[in-house]
């Protein structure tokens, strides 16, 4: 039994070679089918193509004694490969028939173009650049504006402490006014003598004027 497992193995190498080469001689026919595709416009999948394969070698299967769900399991990968390679074979056949389609350009036109690109990136950029300053230039008038508008701050003023002034020393009472009396010339004249008193010749003299 020990030497019987390997021989086996060996066996299913042998088999599984054989199937890589049927496996690699399908593809090249699939290659072959998508340039006959590519050429008359068919697509890589076709439903019904598709399925009637897949039915074909679930009923060979079956005749042979595989299990019908391993038969269809197997083919549909094999089947989904083949269209992979056949949309990847159309597209590049198509891709190639547009460019040779497209009118070749010289070096010259090639030059040209791509100096037009650049010129118009340039003027995009510069575009852009000429937007910015303008931009810059209006948030800075309305700045300008907007200070100008403002009520203008009064300077805080530091209030000053009350410096404490001596008093005065008291005024003295005021000198009384000293009148001076001015004579009048009247005043000034010298007095008149005053007359003697009247002598009654019938009266004593007194005992003075004796």
């Amino acid at each position: 039994m020990a030497r019987e497992l390997p021989r086996l193995r060996k066996e299913i190498d042998a088999i599984d070679r054989k199937l890589v080469e049927l496996l690699a001689k399908r593809f090249g026919v699939i290659e072959r089918v998508a340039q006959t595709k590519a050429s008359e416009g068919l697509p890589a999948r076709i439903p019904g193509r598709i399925r009637a394969v897949i039915e074909r070698r679930e009923k060979a299967g079956r005749g042979l004694g595989i299990p019908r769900k391993a038969t269809a399991r197997i083919w549909k990968a094999i089947v989904e490969e083949s269209c992979l390679l056949e949309e990847r074979l159309i597209g590049q056949s198509e891709a190639e028939e547009n460019d040779m389609k497209k009118p070749k350009t010289s070096k010259k036109t090639a030059k040209k173009k791509a100096a037009t690109k650049i010129a118009a990136k340039a003027s995009k950029s510069a575009k852009k650049s000429k937007k910015a300053a303008s931009k810059a230039t209006k948030a800075k008038s309305k700045k300008i504006t907007a200070r100008k508008a403002a009520p203008k701050k009064k300077p805080a003023t530091r209030k000053r402490k009350p410096v404490a002034v001596p008093a005065a020393p008291p005024s003295p009472p005021p000198a009384a006014a000293v009148q001076v009396a001015v004579p009048s010339p009247e005043q000034t004249a010298a007095p008149s003598p005053s007359p003697l008193p009247a002598v009654d010749p019938g009266e004593p003299e007194s005992e003075t004027a004796r």
